[in-house]
């Protein structure tokens, strides 16, 4: 992976999969060069190779976004390979979240570890690398489930959502979390003309991990324009929180969920 020291390098934390792959496809065929960050080497290389010809390219690093060790580890080799950090998207997300009586203070901890404390210490990894360059974008990859409780009729109490089950008190709660987090940094970091917002998806279908047909036909059908999204619906909304065009939006959170939100 080459280019030109002053083409913009982004880091996407769990960039291998999902939503992470479809964000960093989006972001590389913009020419942006994508620093992923998985714990698992085979994604990450999968998704390298199916890029190699892009207009930016990818470049994955294991890391576990949870560890203080592995986060500066991460961004030091983003620095040493590019000489500069222009962009982090924090997608890194799950955990072992549960329904509300079988959370334990274990599994609670788990869950907020990677969605709401991950975040804010790679944020802070990176800011100082932001400052020097007087340019930086963050964005943080939220939920509609930051905002709202899980419909039981759509839903019920048992099924599994991609970061665990929809009805887990830990996965609201983190993720609404994440969205005020985002007003505290951005206010933080605006003198350094930084800006930080938030993405918050709604039901996005992955191949990976597909949903049960019925269970699509009930989100379809709660969902105004009766279908789920795509991980590039998420990527082109991040392409536009880190472009030039979006300098002046900070401590936002933009809703991408088909309208599910809107009743």
């Amino acid at each position: 992976m080459t280019g030109d020291r002053n083409q913009r390098v982004a880091v996407v934390t769990g960039g291998g999969t999902g939503l992470g792959r479809g964000i960093t496809e989006v972001l590389t065929a913009a020419g942006i060069r994508c620093a992923i960050v998985g714990r698992r080497r085979a994604p990450l290389d999968e998704t390298e190779r199916s890029l190699a010809e892009s207009a930016g390219g990818a470049y994955g690093i294991v890391a576990d976004v949870t560890s203080e060790d592995d986060r500066a580890a991460a961004v030091a080799e983003v620095i040493d390979r590019f000489g500069r950090l222009d962009i982090l998207v924090i997608n890194a997300g799950g955990g072992t979240a549960a329904p509300l009586l079988e959370t334990t203070p274990e599994s609670w901890r788990d869950v907020l570890a990677v969605n709401l404390e991950a975040p804010f210490f790679m944020a802070q990894e990176v800011i100082p690398h932001m400052r020097r360059l007087g340019f930086g974008r963050i964005v943080n990859i939220s939920s509609v489930l930051g905002s709202l409780a899980a419909d039981h009729v759509t839903f019920g109490r048992d099924v599994e959502a991609p970061a665990g089950p929809v009805t887990a008190p830990s996965y609201n709660a983190a993720k609404a979390g994440v969205v005020n987090l985002t007003r505290a940094l951005a206010v933080a970091v605006a003198p350094w003309q930084i800006t930080v917002n938030t993405v918050s998806p709604g039901f996005i279908e992955r191949a990976e991990r597909p949903r049960a047909p019925e269970l699509l036909d009930r989100i379809h059908s709660r969902t105004p324009m009766h279908r789920t999204g795509e991980p590039h619906d998420i990527g082109h909304a991040v392409r536009f929180l880190v472009s030039d065009e979006a300098a002046f939006i900070t401590a936002a959170e933009l809703v991408v969920d088909g309208g599910w939100s809107a009743w």
